[in-house]
């Protein structure tokens, strides 16, 4: 299971999609092939989703990713966290 836990509040939308210029760097990042090759595109786009609505609520909350996912993918989510300015921790 990764949990991602917000480290900082987001005020407002605004905010939420331009804070440190995240969005860009996160869809450039997105693109490389080391990271496409490995994970799915339909679990990229849900795990992506999962973090901007919680950014997003601007409350401070947990995700909990399932434990079915793979290394790679709990990679992933680690990757987009810190992209984020996010903490995020792995357990089991």
């Amino acid at each position: 299971m990764v949990d991602a836990v917000r480290s900082r509040a987001v005020t407002t939308s605004k905010e939420t999609y331009n804070c440190g210029s995240h969005s860009g760097v996160l869809a450039e990042w997105l693109l490389r092939d080391d990271v496409t090759a490995y994970v799915d595109e339909d679990i990229r786009h849900a795990i992506i989703i999962a973090f901007l609505r919680l950014l997003e609520s601007g409350r401070s909350e947990t995700l909990t990713f399932p434990s079915s996912l793979t290394a790679k993918e709990r990679a992933f989510v680690h990757m987009v966290a810190k992209l984020l300015g996010l903490r995020s921790q792995s357990f089991g």
